[in-house]
């Protein structure tokens, strides 16, 4: 054999070996990167975010939490006010961090329970679909990191221990992020009790105290994390049971609005912010909670969990392919629709966990034992998290953001069944040159966020924001009582804006986005509806202007705002009439 064909044939083994650890991270992160390239173009996130915007002040400025509203959440958002003041450059910083955070947590689990071609299809899968790392809220994603934390425990610690940490951060995570986490808890707990009277029947009384033993130190932890939050809480007793109680009515009565609407299309008002109507006549309060529901009209309530459930395959589609063939949508925001894909990949991916899981249950070959090993680890998690989906769906909805580990988990069980399914010689398969091709073709068929359309990058919210900021003091609190006019975002922008300079932010700022009727007529008259409302600042944004063509444009309200004695404080020219432009009342 010449130098040249020894050369040839040193450099395919060298494809044909098995790719290390590090580069199965270095080709995440490759992958990342070029996904998440332009990110920064991503608008200020509205709705939820902006409330728990409050809360991350309140941590920033008084170490201070709300121990209703996910406080550990909120801990980490004020976390990185510490690093900029900017709740824009804030907000993108604690979503950034979520995001890497997930990523890694994700490869975690497939590098230490996968073939290692495997655990990176498993980070890409996750990396690229915009319905995880741009899912709407940033709490949501926030939700998901302790029970991935909990599923790569679940894979890798020792026997004696794995339960009962496991049980641990199942009861922080419910005490402080996400309350149907319970579930998770009681099934753990189960398993603990199980595992307890084992050890008894087996082997006597001591050693199955030393087992209870274990449980209490990581119980008593998880309590000791719990009362320490409750101790630096605004709300406590009553009034943290009263929020409690009025989040939770509050959220059946959107939910169940929102579901009745797409049963019901003559029901045509807002689920958001006239849902309490609807409640009025089903089930005789404006604000039931669930179980006074099911007790007036279990008829509905079951019409509303059967709704819900018929939405499961449309949710699974978009949380595992980010779009869905179903006329319905799973989600609140807008949903990608396709033709036949996402259920053909569903369909796929089932036949390969149930073949898959045929072969792991009856072969005997290495792969196979070692699969059933980590089945058998993760088995309370995956019986918990199953239960928690349910509970979900039926009271809430399908809704990707709401699953995203529960996600993870079905694409870590297909992935472990198709490696059962792939020939027993692991390198045709798991080499160098397969996670090789597998990157580039990510690279060149996957769009990065730059080039894909999304509904975070329509929204004018943060540059209304980066108008804004250097005069918000001054506008929020100028004044012992102050009353903000913001047509669009009012909440959003009064959040954002205010929050850092209230007493309380929690408390908020009194803001109106809209006047009476005839107020846009003209521009003296719509500053002088301003004056009738006694408003103190007002914020003035582009759609305005087209929205009320009568107020003449820019420069004839600035006459009239400096007509009737008010100051202008921030001010950018958009063209064709239009600006963003904010007035304080002198």
């Amino acid at each position: 054999m010449d130098s040249r064909s020894r050369k040839i044939s040193a450099f395919w083994a060298w494809l044909l070996q098995r790719p290390s650890t590090i580069s199965i991270c270095v080709c995440a992160a490759l992958v990342a990167i070029n996904i998440l390239w332009g990110y920064w173009a991503r608008d200020l996130t509205f709705g939820d975010t902006s409330s728990y915007f409050k809360g991350a002040v309140l941590w920033h400025k008084s170490a201070l939490i709300d121990i209703v509203w996910s406080p550990l959440y909120a801990i980490y958002y004020g976390s990185w006010l510490n690093v900029t003041s900017s709740a824009e450059a804030a907000t993108f910083l604690h979503r950034f961090g979520l995001i890497f955070a997930s990523v890694v947590l994700v490869l975690w689990i497939g590098l230490v329970s996968l073939p290692r071609t495997l655990a990176l299809v498993l980070a890409i899968w996750w990396v690229v679909l915009p319905i995880h790392y741009d899912t709407l809220y940033e709490v949501h994603l926030f939700g998901a990191l302790p029970v991935l934390l909990i599923m790569g425990l679940a894979l890798t610690l020792s026997s004696p221990w794995r339960l009962p940490v496991i049980l641990g951060i199942s009861a922080v995570t419910r005490l402080l992020i996400r309350n149907e986490y319970i579930i998770l808890c009681v099934v753990i707990a189960a398993a603990a009790l199980y595992e307890i009277y084992a050890a008894g029947r087996r082997a006597g009384v001591r050693p199955a105290l030393k087992v209870a033993l274990r449980y209490v130190y990581c119980v008593s932890f998880a309590a000791a994390v719990g009362l320490s939050a409750y101790a630096i809480s605004w709300d406590r007793g009553e009034t943290a049971e009263k929020m409690a109680s009025a989040k939770h009515t509050l959220n059946m009565c959107q939910v169940f609005a929102f579901g009745y609407q797409q049963r019901d299309k003559s029901w045509d008002k807002s689920p958001w912010t006239e849902c309490q109507d609807l409640m009025q006549a089903k089930f005789g309060t404006p604000y039931p909670t669930l179980g006074q529901m099911a007790m007036s009209n279990s008829a509905e309530v079951l019409r509303h969990f059967l709704w819900n459930l018929s939405l499961t395959r449309a949710g699974a589609e978009v949380l595992l392919t980010n779009a869905t063939t179903s006329e319905y949508n799973p989600d609140y925001a807008p949903v990608k629709k396709a033709l036949f894909w996402p259920s053909a990949l569903m369909l796929a991916s089932l036949f390969v966990l149930v073949l898959g899981a045929w072969r792991i249950y009856r072969s005997d070959n290495p792969y196979a034992h070692t699969a059933r090993g980590h089945l058998t680890r993760i088995a309370p998690v995956i019986a918990g998290l199953v239960l928690v989906a349910l509970a979900v769906i039926v009271t809430q909805r399908p809704r990707p953001s709401y699953l995203l580990a529960q996600g993870v988990l079905y694409a870590w069980i297909v992935l472990l069944s198709l490696g059962a399914c792939l020939p027993n010689n692991s390198m045709k398969w798991d080499s160098r040159w397969v996670v090789g091709a597998l990157v580039v073709l990510v690279l060149w068929l996957i769009p990065p966020f730059r080039s894909i359309e999304a509904l975070s990058k329509t929204g004018t919210l943060g540059e209304a924001y980066s108008v804004f900021a250097s005069g918000a003091k001054r506008a929020c609190v100028s004044r012992p009582v102050n009353k903000l006019f913001i047509p669009f975002y009012t909440t959003e922008l009064a959040s954002y804006l205010c929050s850092p300079y209230l007493a309380d932010p929690k408390s908020g700022v009194e803001a109106i986005g809209t006047l009476t009727e005839n107020a846009a007529t003209s521009s003296t008259t719509f500053v002088a509806a301003l004056d009738a409302q006694n408003v103190t600042s007002a914020f003035i944004e582009p759609p305005l202007m087209s929205q009320y063509p009568s107020l003449g444009g820019c420069g004839p309200l600035q006459n009239a705002f400096r007509e009737r004695g008010w100051v202008l404080l921030n001010y950018r020219e958009k063209g064709q009439g239009e600006c963003y432009a904010a007035f304080i009342k002198d």
